[in-house]
């Protein structure tokens, strides 16, 4: 278990079920918010750019996601969750969500089995929110980054977008991967806490908590100058 630290929040290298470290460890109700990507479970095998041996592929899928769904029903009042489009069915099944938000990327470009939505993503809502999004649809296109570990980092942009319209006090993911949610409380200095099983992918937590470290004084430096 290795803990990497940031200014709001801190991220976790350990499996998300793990008694002492994962999410059976925190308290009900701990966090406002559950922002995360779950695996797709797309069939994928191969490598990142960086090298990474990379597979999406999990043995009695419904029952990975509903454990972890019963936790962080537990532990957080509303959850986002980026479920993959195949998978609404699914995530139906195991409970209705209570609402969808559809990512419109108009410069999406491929069809490749890591990359299968096209042209859009659907979001499932579940549970509770002091504020709704202003729309169901969010269009912003896909700004690819330049970390190197994992196969598909996520756009904090979009991120970003989605937790300013909210305003949770606090966002707990469980799949941190890149750090894409690490970055965007980091920016928008909301308390976080980030789960993730690969220590491989350290490299890019680092540099995206960095990255939403640098973003937020930038802004109010400018926020400074404008007054």
């Amino acid at each position: 278990m290795k803990i990497i630290k940031g200014n709001y929040g801190k991220a976790i290298i350990c499996d998300n079920m793990d008694e002492k470290y994962g999410l059976p460890s925190l308290k009900d109700k701990e966090f406002e918010t559950c922002f995360t990507d779950f695996p797709y479970n797309v069939n994928f095998k191969g490598k990142s750019l960086g090298g990474i041996e990379y597979e999406d592929n999990k043995d009695n899928y419904k029952q990975f996601c509903e454990e972890r769904y019963i936790e962080l029903k537990r532990i957080c009042n509303g959850l986002i969750i980026f479920c993959g489009n195949p998978n609404l069915w699914m995530w139906s099944d195991i409970e209705h969500p209570r609402d969808l938000i559809i990512h419109y990327k108009p410069n999406a470009q491929t069809m490749s089995s890591m990359a299968y939505c096209g042209k859009f993503d659907v979001i499932i809502c579940y549970g509770k929110f002091n504020r709704r999004f202003n729309l169901n649809v969010i269009k912003e296109n896909i700004k690819f980054q330049d970390v190197v570990k994992h196969p598909c980092p996520n756009d904090s942009i979009l991120y970003e977008t989605m937790i300013s319209q909210l305003k949770p006090d606090s966002i707990i993911d469980p799949f941190l991967g890149s750090g894409t949610t690490a970055e965007a409380c980091e920016k928008l200095g909301i308390k976080w806490l980030g789960i993730e099983l690969m220590e491989e992918y350290i490299p890019d937590i680092e540099k995206r908590i960095n990255n939403g470290i640098k973003r937020r004084k930038l802004n109010n430096t400018k926020s400074l100058r404008s007054l």
